[in-house]
Formats: structure tokens, sequence, C-alpha cells
């Protein structure tokens, strides 16, 4: 079980990184954020939020935490969770860029690190790179099954 904010938020960024490398893999983009959280009773509750066309993880990870900070009781343990991308648009498709918007220079950025980070990934494994924010005081939850199988 995943007892505090902390450990959640780990394992959003390890899941958040997953889906994004599986979306850049694929050629596509999310326009939609989901998580599905399971606390100790078995309950299930999902909830989605419309982002800004994306396949980075750090932009998924902060959708999905700030849904999980929104929408259940952080007080609560987490028995299981994960976080899915809908909406998808291929990559290769025309975009209308926003004029005004101020962050897209850094989402260009943003998207030739993950090209880079997807590259030594191929050639060296999934494990020998992944979000600082997994990483917590420890390596615990970078060993977890969630991040341990292949993609």
């Amino acid at each position: 079980d995943l007892e505090n904010m902390e450990e959640v938020k780990r394992m959003i960024h390890l899941l958040s990184d997953k889906v994004a490398w599986r979306l850049r893999n694929g050629g596509f983009a999310c326009k939609t954020v989901c998580i599905s959280v399971r606390d100790t009773s078995l309950v299930t509750t999902e909830k989605q939020c419309p982002v800004k066309r994306t396949s980075n993880s750090i932009e998924i990870a902060h959708a999905a935490i700030e849904l999980y900070e929104k929408s259940y009781d952080i007080t609560k343990p987490v028995r299981s969770m994960g976080v899915r991308c809908t909406s998808l648009v291929n990559t290769k498709e025309h975009v209308q860029l926003d004029m005004f918007d101020s962050d897209e220079f850094f989402r260009n950025k943003r998207a030739q690190m993950d090209d880079v980070i997807d590259k030594i990934r191929m050639r060296y494994g999934m494990k020998l790179i992944y979000p600082a924010a997994a990483m917590g005081t420890n390596t615990e939850l970078a060993n977890h099954p969630a991040f341990a199988h292949g993609i």
C-alpha cells in the first residue's frame, strides 16, 4: 500500500514516465490524462482532466498529481493506482501554435530531451534513466514491479 502523499507522487511519476514513453514510441500525444485509484477497501475511482497536447512525462505526472490531490482523501492508503492517457492524436499532424503561449519554447526543449532519453533507453534499457522525482530518499519504488517490467 502507498501510505502517504510522497509515495503516491513517486508512483505517479513512474507510471507517467512509462505512459509517456509508450505514447512517444507509438507516435502519439494525448489531450486527456486519467487516473484510477483503488483504496484499501477495494473501492476504485477514476478521474480525468484535459491537458494541452503532450507526450511529456512531467506534464502527464503534474496533471495526474493535481487530479489525485483534488479528488481523493490523501490520508487514506492507496492499494493500487494507474495513470493513462486518452484523446490520442498523431504527433505527425500539424498543430496550430498559440503565439501568446510563453511555454512553447520550454515544451520544445522538453520534447528534445525526451527524444534523447528515449534513444538512451532503447540502447541501454529502461532502468538506466528514470525520473528523479520517483526516487525520493531511497530506490525502493524504483525497484517496484510497476517499473521493473519492460515497456
